[in-house]
């Protein structure tokens, strides 16, 4: 069995133990395990999980655009440094995916499979103020880079103040240059922008820069329920 691993978060944060937890345990039944470090996930390359991961013959890779922005040297001693064409190989190409970052976890329970003839389905969804986090530009660049190689199905859920991402002044946010590079290859795709109901409306909103639909409680169950994979942002 392969089991593929996303870690998003800082050393500080939980989810770093939980991770190392995870793949140990994987990796002592046998399993073949693959860990991506993303976003500030690649700070956890100096932790000593990530050494003794990297002594059991776990492979680990790195974002090399997340290093590059926090000057983070590219080791290859460490990791193996790549983009996102690998992320979506980890995401897809493994029985198993999980994904841990600051805002949750994937499901523990097994995903459904996709309908034949189908690609897997990801959900990225995102619930921070673009104003004052990173992260929701981070997703949204993420969403982009994994759904333009065909290999799965992106869909973008937009919660509470994330919904101002679609704003047309987004380039004035935290890392606004992702929204203006990357929001119009998403909007490529001809698919709307999902909202939750407790999305915020914004000035302009008629001006977004994406469609969007807006889901009830069930409409937001039955896109969770239908995702192979999720990553929550």
């Amino acid at each position: 069995m392969k089991l593929g691993l996303m870690l998003a978060s800082a050393p500080d944060r939980p989810e770093l133990s939980k991770v190392h937890q995870l793949a140990g345990d994987a990796f002592a039944r046998g399993d073949a395990v693959f860990l991506y470090l993303i976003d500030d996930g690649v700070r956890c390359l100096d932790r000593p999980e990530m050494a003794d991961l990297r002594a059991k013959g776990i492979r680990i890779f790195a974002c090399a655009y997340g290093a590059k922005k926090r000057d983070i040297a590219w080791d290859p001693e460490k990791a193996a440094f790549s983009g996102l064409t690998v992320l979506v190989d980890v995401i897809t190409g493994c029985d198993r995916f999980r994904a841990f970052t600051p805002l949750g976890c994937s499901p523990e329970e097994a995903p459904p499979a996709p309908p034949d003839g189908s690609l897997p389905r990801t959900l990225v969804t995102v619930t921070e103020d673009p104003a004052a986090s990173h992260r929701p530009a981070e997703a949204v660049r993420i969403a982009a880079g994994i759904g333009g190689w065909k290999k799965t199905e992106v869909d973008l859920l937009l919660a509470g103040p994330a919904s101002r991402v679609l704003s047309p002044w987004a380039d004035e946010f935290v890392d606004g240059e992702n929204y203006t590079h990357y929001l119009p290859i998403l909007r490529e795709w001809q698919r709307p922008a999902h909202l939750a109901p407790d999305a915020v409306s914004f000035e302009d909103m008629d001006a977004a820069t994406l469609p969007t639909h807006r889901l009830d409680a069930a409409g937001v169950a039955a896109l969770r329920a239908r995702a192979t994979h999720h990553l929550p942002f």
